[in-house]
């Protein structure tokens, strides 16, 4: 009955996140926006840009006037190298852009990239200008998030301190989601193979990952 219970209140929640999900990107995609937010990723800066995780706080439609509360996140795409855009985890900013909803992989077992989104409750990407982006807090998260985090970098330097270059950025990608210095080339093996799913990050991977680290660094 225990087990019967359970499942059913995942049912529920999940079926409650897909609709919660559909309404978001239904009225939003490619709407003008302001959004309210807290940076809740440390960025893993790319070529000519430096994406991050936002939670979304409140979320204002330019089009319509229409303001609401929200739960969710979106990616942030911003211009430049992440030391240049000065933003930190658990700031809190304001910034407007327009809402695209994360497309959907239509090829017969292809990888569905907004579905892999979902999981994480990102509802669609963004992108701005670090000029365009208002500052309005700082350490605007909750300890276990702080603690998390800290860990993740943690163990982001090990990682670089053990392994060699490539073997390292690999490892940071498939273990703890930071693409930053992965190979170009590895990262288009993946690409080509439809495996770039894995290159995610899974909350368990953490601890597990801070383990074998430091047996390695104990040998």
């Amino acid at each position: 009955i225990l087990i019967g219970l359970v499942g059913s209140e995942m049912c529920i929640r999940d079926r409650m996140l897909e609709n919660n999900y559909t309404k978001i990107t239904k009225k939003y995609d490619k709407q003008s926006i302001t959004i309210q937010g807290i940076v809740v990723t440390n960025g893993n800066e790319k070529k000519y840009k430096t994406q991050y995780e936002i939670q979304v706080m409140k979320i204002h439609n330019n089009n319509t006037g229409e303001t609401e509360k929200r739960n969710f996140k979106v990616l942030c795409d911003i211009k430049g190298k992440k030391d240049e855009i000065g933003l930190k985890f658990g700031d809190e900013i304001i910034f407007s852009s327009k809402f695209e909803a994360p497309y959907t992989e239509r090829n017969e077992g292809g990888f569905d990239y907004s579905q892999y989104l979902k999981t994480k409750k990102i509802a669609g990407s963004v992108m701005s200008k670090s000029e365009n982006i208002r500052l309005v807090g700082q350490n605007k998260i909750n300890i276990l998030a702080r603690i998390t985090n800290d860990l993740k970098k943690a163990l982001l330097n090990k990682t670089y301190k053990i392994l060699p270059k490539d073997e390292a950025g690999l490892c940071a990608a498939l273990l703890l989601g930071d693409k930053s210095k992965i190979n170009n080339d590895i990262e288009n093996s993946f690409r080509e193979a439809n495996l770039s799913h894995m290159l995610a990050i899974s909350g368990a991977h953490i601890s597990v990952s801070y383990t074998h680290l430091r047996a390695h660094e104990t040998d």
